[in-house]
């Protein structure tokens, strides 16, 4: 998933797949790359 960060920056996190109840947990996250970015600006 790519999405704005608490200080408005752009991130890239990898979730696990949901459970019964249909959440998610974080696995790990970092600063997005110069594509992930460009990835996140077309999709939004």
């Amino acid at each position: 998933m790519i999405g704005r960060g608490l200080e408005e920056d752009i991130v890239t996190f990898v979730l696990e797949a949901p459970d019964a109840d249909g959440e998610s947990e974080v696995v790990t996250g970092w600063i997005a790359t110069g594509d992930e970015v460009e990835l996140y600006n077309r999709q939004s």
